[in-house]
């Protein structure tokens, strides 16, 4: 199960827990934040050294940090999370499995949900990310998990926060 972490403006994730968020999630790391209505993305950072250099230079904005232990898809860049959809204006992370057949060869089960389920309901659909029954779907998919999707402005809509 992999690690997900939302930290608002102001607050600090200490470098210790960022260290053992790695240690023990090491199948790749990536960061969301937002800046001046700006949504921004590393991912497929795959050292200690790299997440704490991009921590630094991102701790005062709002963002969203993964670690990630891989269950399904490859161990490469393209299945670290964040990822962004709705023309890049909306980064997800997720702390769990999904229980999907996972039928796109190599990604992960988080990249198959983000690209076959919300994508088209996001933007083909135009169905708001606060809408009350995509936040069904999204909660009833992800059992007992987490997910969190943060906007430009920095917005975070947690699920199963609770």
């Amino acid at each position: 199960m992999c690690l997900a972490i939302y930290k608002p403006a102001g607050a600090e994730v200490p470098l210790k827990h960022l260290e053992n968020g790695f240690k023990n999630h090491s199948d790749g790391a990536g960061m969301a934040w937002a800046v001046d209505g700006v949504l921004h993305v590393r991912k497929g950072m795959f050292n200690i050294a790299d997440v704490i250099e991009q921590y630094e230079a991102i701790k005062e904005y709002p963002a969203l940090i993964h670690f990630r232990k891989a269950t399904h898809g490859k161990v490469d860049a393209a299945n670290c999370h964040p990822f962004l959809f709705n023309d890049n204006k909306l980064a997800l992370i997720h702390n769990g499995v999904l229980p999907i057949k996972c039928n796109i060869e190599g990604l992960s089960d988080t990249a198959h949900f983000v690209k076959l389920v919300l994508e088209p309901m996001v933007k083909t659909h135009r169905v708001p990310i606060n809408d009350g029954a995509l936040n069904y779907l999204i909660c009833t998919s992800i059992g007992a998990d987490k997910v969190a999707v943060m906007d430009g402005t920095g917005k975070t809509y947690i699920f199963n926060e609770e």
